[in-house]
């Protein structure tokens, strides 16, 4: 018998078996398919990701197993800040990143934190533009 593919990606839809239990609701078929390994960065027509889906559906524990799968392999912080074609995020449809915390593991939910915190760096220590030309004018010396 052939082996079934978990990424094949129907040529009519677009969508690949993961994105399908994500838009279903089908909690059996989503965990099946996240232990096959099924591919998580793979985007829609619409450039939604099964994140996104999972979200839109807003089904905590469809979220929670993609976030941590995603984050089992290291995939957490390029799933998390894919934008679809309304230029949204999983967590700009999510709203508040404080209910992402709630659904996902301590590790992932530590992880979104310090995510979160991330975007505070810029704005406390000066806008990327302000800090290379500091660079380039205090250590390479460079005019003003």
């Amino acid at each position: 018998a052939d082996k079934y593919d978990p990424d094949e990606i129907d040529a009519r839809t677009g969508y690949s078996p993961l994105h399908v239990a994500a838009m279903t609701n089908n909690k059996a078929a989503l965990i099946v398919l996240l232990k096959a390994g099924a591919e998580l960065m793979y985007r829609t027509k619409t450039l939604n990701t099964v994140l996104h889906l999972a979200v839109d559906v807003n089904e905590p524990l469809l979220v929670r197993k993609i976030v941590e799968s995603a984050f089992q392999r290291r995939l957490l912080h390029r799933l998390v800040e894919v934008e679809n074609k309304k230029h949204q995020t999983a967590l700009d449809i999510l709203g508040v990143s404080s209910e992402l915390e709630e659904v996902v593991a301590d590790d992932a939910a530590s992880w979104i934190k310090g995510y979160m915190f991330s975007y505070s760096g810029p704005i406390y220590a000066g806008t990327n533009e302000i800090q290379k030309n500091i660079i380039a004018e205090r250590l390479l010396g460079m005019p003003r």
